[in-house]
């Protein structure tokens, strides 16, 4: 007895040790920032106290992989109960031998004792972003960083301010490294990378209350995951979109007015606080207008104040931004930014001043560049000059005396900004090593200039935000282009046309950026996204990208990735941060694959006709059941749920079914909410599940389509959709790019049909499967790699089914695709510019969609190019009921309706469709005797309509309703709602709230 408690006090002893080895080997190189650690775990007890420790006493989220075994199963259980689940800890049992997440994604690799490290080096390398670390029984490697990249350390690339990176990796096509906050942020703003991380700085304008926690902020982000690094509050009175800020790999470095600020990179804290030099701040050239890092010098300019600003809360209802109100706040920079008197050079990071030189009248900071040791100044109608970067000596010096040609041709420099031209605070000069090409927002022509003595050496009368260099050559194009726009290829010394080819349209206010294959761009107009041309070829590619590049930055090349940063706009592309790697190529197999066959379940009963068998009880989403509202409810049962994010409910066969954002499928009795099982996926499950026939079938965002009993929750089989095991960062939270997350459909034999996708640069795969054998009726995947047709959507909403037609929100560029639900091929766009996960079908059966987004839970409005209001029906007792903005309107006549839809489509003030203006207010609709009656609020998120009347899901209660409008009860809820979470049957409704709750209403006990 002796000798086994000694053993076991080893073995515990053991077991600590090893999980204080992973904290300590980690930590050592990843100090205290948040990071996603992949733990491989061998499936032994000592993997439990690993992930225990490294989630409790580290920021780190953790990805743990091994064999399925009880050691798994604890994990798991421990971070369900924890609320863990799902947000900082994962789980994926499989003792395969590939980690289930992108390439490039993890700062670490653990390695458990006992585990075969050799078999795993290769695979942990893979997953490793440059600089991580793999760390197995003793061994330490760190992985190199990869050739051919770059980064994006000043505000224009470099010192050059030439947009040119020179990463040979990043390009279009792309796929999904992650989708992350921020969602939409505050203007302006403008972002560096810098030693694998982003540092995202937003400015003093909220056009919409979502923006407003981002105003005047610093958000920095791991560059290889998205992962929320450390933030920092910025100073309110200075615009945050100016030329003084730099990042490397050890600091971010920007200015404040007269401070310039050195903080950590990896933490936020503070290096050092600088104040100009005495001699600067006593000629009133007190604040830091310019500042630019080459090796071991910092190179900075400064004059007196700029204009001042201060934070703006707009709180527009509608999604886009107006240019009147930008300029409006943004106006006292445009009158005032920019001016220097004095350069000066110190050593960096220690910040020893190295020389300071004055000029006699100021120069415009937005037009500082540097090559080739010389640094370019220009003051318009005064001088030109340029000086020695070692020394600060004067090279030479251009006068309109001298020189009156060349400031003609400059002329003065205009206070403006706008549509289609750009910020006021866009720099102004690029230089090559041997001209300086002087464009922009200031300037009515592009002038080139020789960097050695100065000379004008020739004028275009083209007004071009984005010239750059490439190659020896000078790209130019307009500022604003009609489709028959050209990008002119200029020999940058003499100006000469060297070549041209066509762009189509560009919207030049959006920031243009290179790499040395391509440059991205955005069309114009507010539905513009992403279009690359290629540099090889000088043709436009046939490629549309779900993002649009953001205002101020466009798309950003670095670390071998491309950046989109967040908008303040609700311009049709799918929201949010984004990265993406090179695209690899896939391929599809010729015919399904064949599965093994499916168990049969303990019970086959079907749905009953009063039962709520699947997501607004049936494929086409009408939210309609053969069941009664009662006059009276009581709450029969309420039960909390570990962690938050349930889904809608679903009830059939004495069950209640809810997903939850854990990736556990929970069944409860009906009767009493007493948890009868629970089985769970490896991801979240964000939509509900379906019954058919004693099964239960849905998907997971793990990319599987899971079949279990409904009676005992035992695994019957599932279906892989996802084209391979490819994890990443939505949101936050670790999924397949190739998420079930729009949910199932069944058909009436028994077939299920959904779709695996996220966004349309990764596509979707769509199946439909026999649940009775587990077989697939048909597999289609509609990616970039489908020659014919050539249509690639993603999925950002749940799909419907009716009249033997599948529908699946594919979400921007694409919009709502339709296939033919027997074979799942004839694709076909029924509707485009629809924005929302709550897709619906109209009475003429186009499909609409609305409500928040399927992944952001933003909502997002593109009205100025589709309508506000779509068709929401549904009939009860004879009478139809419409969905209209929040609010409910009943009428006999659908007609009637269709009035309330359309005046709420107009534009208050002009007519016609709704523009960019504020919407109706939904509770001012005028109505007549047409209309039965009418709810007194618009806060409506579901419906469950039954055949005398509805029960109707408020933000803050739920409610029975007659047909003819009565209140026949209310019920408070404590928080809001799931959206559409509601269930409703011949004995109960059901109600789930945002914060796990699951609440179970029923008749009075005398009603039987």
């Amino acid at each position: 007895m002796k000798t086994w408690f000694a053993f076991l006090s080893t073995l515990v002893c053991c077991s600590a040790a090893s999980s204080d080895d992973a904290v300590l080997d980690l930590s050592e190189h990843l100090g205290e920032t948040p990071a996603l650690v992949v733990v491989a775990c061998g499936g032994n007890a000592g993997d439990f106290s690993t992930i225990a420790r490294l989630v409790e006493r580290t920021p780190w989220t953790v990805f743990c992989q091994g064999p399925a075994s009880p050691a798994m199963d604890k994990i798991r259980d421990w971070a369900c109960a924890n609320g863990l689940l799902g947000k900082r800890v994962y789980v994926v049992d499989d003792d395969g031998a590939s980690l289930w997440l992108a390439g490039g994604l993890a700062d670490a690799v653990w390695v458990a004792p006992g585990v075969d490290a050799a078999s795993w080096e290769k695979e942990s390398l893979r997953v490793l972003h440059p600089g991580g670390v793999y760390v197995a029984s003793g061994k330490v490697v760190v992985k190199p960083a990869r050739a051919g990249v770059d980064e994006w350390g000043h505000p224009y690339h470099g010192p050059d301010n030439n947009v040119v990176s020179q990463d040979n990796v990043a390009r279009l096509p792309g796929e999904l490294r992650f989708q992350t906050h921020p969602v939409f942020a505050a203007m302006p703003n403008q972002t560096l990378f810098a030693g694998g991380r982003i540092f995202f700085f937003t400015g003093h304008i909220a056009f919409h209350a979502r923006e407003e926690p981002l105003l005047n902020t610093l958000t920095v982000l791991n560059a290889y995951n998205g992962l929320r690094l450390w933030s920092r509050q910025l100073n309110p009175d200075y615009v945050v979109h100016d030329v003084a800020k730099l990042a490397t790999k050890s600091h971010v470095v920007f200015a404040e007015g007269g401070t310039l600020w050195m903080l950590d990179a990896a933490t936020g804290d503070e290096r050092g606080r600088f104040s100009v030099p005495e001699e600067a701040a006593a000629a009133g050239d007190s604040d830091w207008k310019w500042i630019v890092q080459e090796g071991d010098r910092l190179f900075a300019a400064f004059g007196p104040p700029n204009g001042r600003v201060a934070p703006h809360r707009q709180k527009r209802q509608m999604g886009h931004w107006p240019w009147n109100v930008a300029n409006e706040q943004y106006k006292s920079v445009t009158d005032n930014f920019g001016a220097a008197r004095r350069l000066a050079a110190f050593q960096y990071p220690q910040m020893k001043l190295l020389w300071i030189e004055a000029e006699p009248e100021a120069f415009d900071a937005r037009v500082l560049c540097m090559n080739g040791g010389r640094i370019f100044e220009l003051a318009p109608g005064k001088y030109m000059a340029a000086r020695d970067s070692t020394t600060g000596a004067l090279l030479w010096r251009k006068t309109p005396e001298a020189s009156q040609e060349l400031f003609d041709a400059i002329g003065s420099a205009l206070k403006r900004q706008a549509w289609g031209l750009g910020w006021a605070t866009y720099c102004c000069a690029r230089a090559s090593s041997d001209v300086v090409c002087i464009a922009g927002p200031p300037f009515r022509k592009t002038i080139g200039v020789g960097f050695e003595k100065g000379d004008l050496l020739w004028t275009s009368d083209v007004e071009s935000p984005h010239p750059f260099f490439l190659n020896d050559v000078l790209y130019v194009m307009p500022r604003v282009g009609a489709p028959t726009t050209v990008c002119r290829k200029i020999d940058p010394l003499t100006g000469k046309l060297l070549d041209q080819f066509p762009l189509g349209v560009i919207g030049s206010c959006t920031r243009l950026t290179v790499t040395p294959s391509q440059f991205y761009y955005r069309p114009g107009g507010g539905e513009g996204r992403t279009v690359y041309v290629d540099l090889r070829t000088q043709k436009l590619a046939d490629y549309e990208g779900v993002v649009r590049p953001g205002c101020f930055d466009g798309v950003v090349p670095a670390n071998g990735r491309l950046y989109w940063m967040p908008l303040a706009c609700d311009c049709w592309q799918v929201h949010g941060t984004f990265s993406m790697a090179p695209r690899t190529a896939r391929k599809e197999p010729n015919a399904p694959r064949k599965s093994p066959a499916w168990a049969t379940p303990g019970s086959t009963a079907p749905a009953a006709p009063d039962d709520w068998p699947m997501f607004r009880a049936n494929a086409a989403g009408t939210a309609t059941v053969a069941a009664a509202i009662p006059n009276e409810v009581r709450e029969l049962w309420r039960r909390r749920l570990p962690g938050a994010g349930l889904t809608a409910p679903v009830c059939a066969a004495g069950r209640v079914f809810v997903g939850g954002m854990d990736g556990t499928l929970r069944a409860l009795d009906a009767a009493n909410g007493k948890t009868v099982w629970q089985t769970r996926s490896r991801a979240a499950v964000l939509h509900p599940p379906a019954y058919w026939k004693g099964r239960v079938v849905f998907g997971s965002c793990d990319g599987t389509l899971y079949c279990v009993g409904a009676s005992d929750g035992q695994m019957l089989g599932r279906a892989e959709l996802a084209p391979e095991r490819r994890f990443v960062n939505v949101m936050d939270g670790l999924m397949s790019a190739w998420p079930l997350a729009g949910g199932v459909v069944l058909g009436d034999a028994g077939i299920a049909y959904t779709a695996a996708g996220g966004t349309a640069a990764d596509g979707a795969v769509a199946a439909a499967v026999d649940l009775e054998t587990g077989q697939l009726r048909w597999r289609e995947a509609y990616t970039l790699d489908r020659p014919e047709p050539k249509l690639s959507f993603g999925v950002q909403g749940n799909v419907l089914l009716k009249d033997d037609t599948l529908y699946v929100n594919g979400g921007a560029p694409v919009g709502i695709v339709a296939l033919d639900a027997l074979t799942g091929g004839n694709p076909r766009v029924v509707s485009r510019l629809e924005a929302g996960m709550e897709t619906f079908l109209e009475p003429d059966g186009r499909p609409w969609s609305t409500g928040p987004e399927l992944f952001t839970d933003e909502w997002t409005r593109p009205s100025i190019f589709k309508r506000y209001q779509g068709r929401a029906y549904f009939r009860t007792s004879g009478r139809h009921v419409a969905l209209v903005d929040g609010r409910l309107f009943c009428s006999r006549d659908p007609k009637t309706l269709d009035h309330v839809v359309d005046w709420m489509n107009e534009d208050p003030k002009l007519g016609g469709r709704l523009r960019g203006g504020p919407p109706r207010d939904v509770m001012k609709v005028p109505t007549d005797d047409a209309i039965d009656w009418a709810s007194n609020a618009a806060d409506v998120c579901g419906l469950a309509v039954g055949t005398d009347g509805l029960v109707v899901l408020h933000r803050e209660r739920v409610e029975g309703v007659s047909a003819d409008g009565q209140s026949l009860w209310t019920i408070p809820l404590s928080v809001p709602p799931a959206r559409w979470g509601v269930a409703l049957t011949g004995n109960e409704c059901v109600v789930t709230l945002s914060d796990g709750l699951v609440l179970c209403l029923a008749k009075p006990l005398d009603d039987g």
